[in-house]
């Protein structure tokens, strides 16, 4: 019912502000990209919330498809794997317009996703993040949509607002707190809800880092619900991770900090969200749940995507199979980008992430 309230996200906005603080004087300019969203859009954003809740009334929506939540660090190639399962047409997953955009993609995403395109491909605008061309429809994050509808609940607030990490943190993972899990299973089944209105009989796969932290909550929400499990020498991640949260800088990120914060809150983050993987893993059965490394993904995807599609028991077929031939042949020259290890970040992760490092390797 939140949905329906005039201006809720604009609402929301000043309550995030007041809660964590006001942007800091060069971050001030970030603040334009958010009040477009939760002004100018309000007309259209409200008309869609007030059509999902009529539908919701008239036919009960039903729960999507077995959905498959693909868990793993950011920067773990969890985006790549998802990619990968997105050429099978039984499978469909967010896009980088819906989750930017979501409380407008049912209707108005009609118009304003072509122009877009269009823009960025005249433009040739890069996608930063992941080094390719900015598509549209390019495979995206659950928990980007939530931060995009200015929920409370959020935990992606964490790149707005490194300075809070450890409070965000403890509300979602190390001690949870009931009202926010709550409201972010109520946020995570609206985004759905309007994904399904669009593609109901597809079977939805879901890529979003701190879901790696949620196994016992996402099986509360979708009983069905299977899983794949990628893991990554956490080196390579954290020093990968140091890149994204550096593009995020400028971009993104209300407050400043400097490269002791950065690294901080990735380790902490690290630890936290392996610690509850490691501590639900065992609620999952064979059949529920598929572990697969990173460098093996990289090296032989074909064979990766033959053990998930055998392991969850989801059918193959040959068409789907020259799909991801051709996919995979297009980002052949794709290169991952070479780090330099410190040996100063090495002995702080050591510290940190010994115990995780050494379950891990019996993954």
């Amino acid at each position: 019912m939140k949905h329906l309230i005039p201006f809720s996200p604009f609402i929301n906005l000043i309550r995030i502000l007041y809660k964590y603080g006001l942007p800091e004087k060069k971050q001030w300019r970030l603040l334009v990209p958010l009040l477009f969203k939760t002004v100018l859009l309000e007309p259209f954003r409200w008309v869609e919330a007030v059509y999902v809740h009529v539908r919701n009334l008239v036919s009960k929506q039903e729960s999507p498809v077995a959905p498959i939540f693909v868990l793993g660090f950011y920067r773990s190639g969890t985006t790549w794997l998802q990619d990968l399962l997105s050429c099978d047409p039984q499978f469909k997953t967010p896009t980088l317009f819906q989750v930017i955009y979501p409380e407008i993609n049912l209707f108005f995403g009609k118009v304003l996703k072509p122009i877009s395109q269009f823009f960025s491909k005249k433009m040739k605008v890069v996608n930063p993040y992941h080094r390719v061309s900015l598509d549209w429809d390019f495979p995206s994050e659950d928990d980007v949509a939530i931060n995009s509808l200015f929920y409370m609940c959020d935990f992606n607030r964490i790149f707005q607002y490194p300075n809070h990490a450890d409070r965000l943190l403890k509300e979602h993972f190390t001690d949870a707190d009931e009202i926010t899990l709550k409201e972010w299973k109520k946020a995570h089944r609206y985004f759905v809800q309007k994904l399904g209105r669009k593609d109901r009989h597809k079977r939805w796969v879901f890529k979003s880092p701190p879901n790696t932290g949620r196994i016992q909550l996402l099986k509360s929400m979708y009983p069905d619900a299977k899983f794949i499990f990628l893991k990554r020498d956490p080196m390579a991640c954290i020093h990968s991770n140091k890149r994204l949260w550096k593009l995020n800088k400028d971009a993104y990120s209300l407050v400043a900090y400097d490269e002791a914060m950065l690294e901080e809150v990735i380790i902490k983050k690290y630890k936290v969200m392996h610690e509850h993987y490691l501590n639900e893993r065992h609620l999952l059965t064979k059949e529920e749940l598929v572990e697969v490394s990173y460098d093996r993904l990289l090296a032989n995807p074909e064979q990766v995507l033959e053990q998930i599609y055998s392991q969850l028991g989801i059918e193959d077929n040959e068409v789907v199979r020259t799909n991801r031939e051709v996919l995979i042949s297009s980002k052949s020259d794709y290169k991952t980008l070479k780090h330099d290890y410190s040996e100063e970040l090495q002995e702080k992760v050591n510290r940190a992430l010994s115990p995780i490092m050494e379950k891990l390797q019996t993954i």
